[in-house]
């Protein structure tokens, strides 16, 4: 129930990124006057949040059954059906390499949680273990986020799709405590972690938006997907002494299991497929969905 709830999760949120992505494209004719306004004025990134938000429900209903480093490493499930939706809706053509890409990502997951067999650890950690790694965590978020700028536009799309992604982990921490106390209103509502949720994701969510705004799709998209659950492995490490098996034969084998998942999401997130360097980027002039765009706008 634990894995399929987080592959039900990075399907939905796969579908809510590209959304939202063609949300924040600018278009001639469109509201102009900030990002904020753009978003708001986009129905398809409206309902990209809308999609995230039921994936955000699974992702409790997940967390609350299973530990950190169980569900967040599944959530890089996320790339592969990204590669899918814009083969099939968008029209990009899928290339042997794609394929390759998508099978090894598949193979290191596939290996790697079978072979770690990550054990859950306490449900939640002391307060001082919280503050010091929320402090940590803001810190580099706000290092990454506004630590001098770059004429790299893929540069700065990285370094912000990677504040948002560590800003994910931590929301994923929070989530994960207060879904142990959705039975106990009064106790959720005095709890720090709902806040925590509600501040530090708010702050990531917006993040998010500007890395899709300021890069292109796979440089934002590709460092989300691959930060955020090895940020939350540690973090399930940390926080809720989460553990793996050990022995010099198992870690070979994990190591190994990640590269191959690392090297397939690296291929895939470099692909044509989803850079799409023609045409800038733009998701909305290609495919099905142009075709659909089409039929329905006079």
């Amino acid at each position: 129930m634990v894995i399929f709830l987080a592959v039900v999760t990075a399907l939905l949120n796969a579908l809510g990124s590209i959304m939202q992505r063609l949300g924040v494209e600018p278009q001639a004719g469109e509201i102009n006057g900030g990002l904020v306004r753009r978003m708001l004025s986009q129905r398809v990134w409206l309902g990209g949040v809308s999609v995230m938000a039921l994936g955000f429900a699974t992702q409790v209903a997940a967390l609350n059954v299973g530990s950190l480093t169980t569900v967040q490493p599944i959530l890089v499930a996320e790339l592969p059906f990204v590669v899918l939706v814009l083969w099939s809706w968008y029209g990009f053509t899928l290339s042997r390499r794609d394929v390759f890409s998508v099978a090894a990502m598949a193979i290191g997951l596939t290996g790697f949680l079978s072979t770690s067999s990550a054990r859950a650890g306490v449900t939640s950690a002391t307060t001082a273990t919280w503050l010091a790694t929320v402090l940590v965590a803001i810190a580099l978020m706000a290092a990454l986020t506004w630590g001098g700028g770059s004429r790299n536009v893929t540069r700065r799309a990285i370094r912000l799709a990677t504040a948002a992604a560590m800003g994910f982990a931590v929301t994923a921490a929070c989530t994960k405590v207060a879904s142990e106390q959705l039975s106990n209103p009064a106790a959720l509502v005095r709890s720090p972690s709902l806040y925590g949720l509600a501040i530090i994701g708010g702050f990531s969510f917006f993040l998010m938006q500007r890395a899709f705004e300021t890069g292109s799709f796979a440089a934002s998209q590709s460092t989300l997907i691959l930060v955020n659950p090895i940020a939350s492995m540690l973090l399930g490490a940390v926080l809720f002494g989460d553990t793996f098996r050990h022995g010099p034969y198992r870690v070979a084998v994990e190591i190994g299991e990640l590269l191959t998942l690392g090297v397939g999401a690296r291929l895939l997130a470099t692909s044509p497929l989803v850079a799409s360097e023609d045409g800038e980027g733009s998701l909305r002039s290609r495919g099905r969905y142009a075709r659909w765009r089409a039929d329905r706008l006079p």
